[in-house]
C-alpha cells in the first residue's frame, strides 16, 4: 500500500541532520540502522513515532489510531522489540543476545522488524560488539532504532554502522558533562573508558586525509604516514571502514543521492569534497580501501598494506 507520511507534531526543525532524515522518510527511504543523539526524552519520541510509522497500516502514517499504531503505544507489538538501557542501569551482552533471539523469528505482519535500544551510549563493548552482526547482516528486513544522550558514549563500531541524527541544534561531540562506561573484557567494572571519544578523534583527521587523496596533493607515502597518525587509538581496519563510509558518502554527494548520506552534518565538507573527483574515481578509491581492510587479515605489516593502498589509490585516481 503507498503511504503518505503523517509530520510529527514536535518534529525538531532546528536540526539539519534530522531534516534531512524527515526529506528521506518523505521519499520512502528508510535508513536501516538510525542512532538519534540528544535529550532523552524527545529521541524516545522520535523512536515510537518512526515506530509506528514502519508498522501503522493506514496512510498517512503513522495514524496513531490503527491497531497496529496502539499496540506501539501500549508495548505490545509483536514486530517491535525495545531495549531499555537507561531503565536497566546499562546494556550487557545477555540483553543483546535475548534481543537476537526475537529477531530471529519472522514477522507476525509480513513487514520488516524494528528494535529500539534505548541508551547504546550505556553499552558494554562487548555487548556493542555483540550487536554489530545483527546491525550488518540482518537475517530479516530489520529496521534499527538506537538513541544516546550524547555520540561520544557511544563505540566507534556502531557509530560507523549506523545514520547518526541529532535530535537538537547542538553540536554532536561537545557535552559539558561527557559521560564514561566501566568496562572490562568479562563486562566488569576495571576501567573507565569514553569509547566515542576514539570515533570524534578522527573525523577531523579522516576529512582532511580524504581532501588530501581526492586532490591529489600528497604522494603515496605521505598519505599512508598521515592515515597512520589520523587514525590514533582506532584499529586500523575500524579507521578504514570509517573511511570507505566517508567517501561512499562524498560519492553519493556527487551524485545528487543525499538521501544515502550518513555524515550529514558535515554537508559543506562533502560538498567540496565531491568536486574533486568523478563518482566513478572516488568509487575506485572506496574500492582499494576495502581490499586494504581485507589485506589486513594477511598479516601484511599494517604500513606497507597503507603505502600499496596509497599507490593503489593514485593510479585509480589517475586512469580511472
Amino acid at each position: 500500500m503507498d503511504r503518505t507520511l503523517r509530520p510529527f507534531p514536535e518534529w525538531p526543525v532546528k536540526s539539519e541532520s534530522l531534516l534531512d532524515l524527515y526529506h528521506r522518510l518523505e521519499q520512502g527511504v528508510v535508513p536501516h540502522a538510525q542512532l538519534f543523539v540528544g535529550e532523552r526524552e524527545r529521541s524516545r519520541k522520535l523512536t515510537e513515532y518512526l515506530a509506528k510509522y514502519l508498522v501503522c497500516t493506514e496512510s498517512p502514517a503513522p495514524c496513531g489510531e490503527c491497531a497496529a499504531c496502539r499496540a506501539v503505544t501500549d508495548g505490545n507489538h509483536p514486530d517491535v522489540h525495545v531495549l531499555d538501557g537507561i531503565a536497566a542501569g546499562g546494556i550487557k551482552t545477555a540483553a543483546v543476545e535475548a534481543l537476537q533471539a526475537r529477531l530471529s523469528r519472522r514477522p507476525h505482519a509480513g513487514g520488516a522488524l524494528v528494535y529500539i535500544i534505548h541508551g547504546i551510549d550505556k553499552a558494554t563493548p562487548a555487548a556493542a560488539n555483540r550487536l554489530l552482526k545483527t546491525l550488518e547482516e540482518p537475517a530479516l528486513p530489520i529496521i534499527a532504532l538506537l538513541t544516546a544522550v550524547h555520540a561520544r558514549g557511544v563505540l566507534p563500531t556502531i557509530l560507523s554502522r549506523t545514520f547518526t541524527y541529532t535530535t537538537d541544534a547542538g553540536d554532536l561531540w561537545e557535552d559539558p558533562d561527557p559521560p564514561t562506561l566501566l568496562v572490562s573484557d568479562a563486562e566488569g567494572s576495571t576501567q573507565l573508558e569514553e569509547p566515542g571519544d576514539v570515533f570524534a578523534a578522527f573525523v577531523s583527521p579522516m576529512i582532511q586525509w580524504s581532501r588530501s587523496c581526492l586532490s591529489r596533493s600528497a604522494s603515496p607515502l605521505e598519505l599512508a604516514d598521515l592515515f597512520m597518525k589520523s587514525a590514533g587509538r582506532l584499529s586500523p581496519a575500524d579507521a578504514l571502514q570509517l573511511l570507505s563510509l566517508w567517501l561512499r558518502d562524498v560519492m553519493h554527494m556527487a551524485l545528487g543521492q543525499s538521501a544515502y548520506i550518513r555524515f550529514s552534518d558535515f554537508s559543506q565538507e562533502l560538498s567540496e569534497q565531491a568536486k574533486l573527483a568523478t563518482p566513478a574515481q572516488i568509487a575506485a578509491v572506496v574500492e582499494r580501501i576495502l581490499d586494504a581492510k581485507v589485506r589486513l587479515q594477511s598479516h601484511i605489516a599494517p604500513l606497507l598494506n597503507l603505502e600499496q593502498m596509497c599507490i593503489r589509490v593514485q593510479r585509480g585516481l589517475a586512469n580511472v
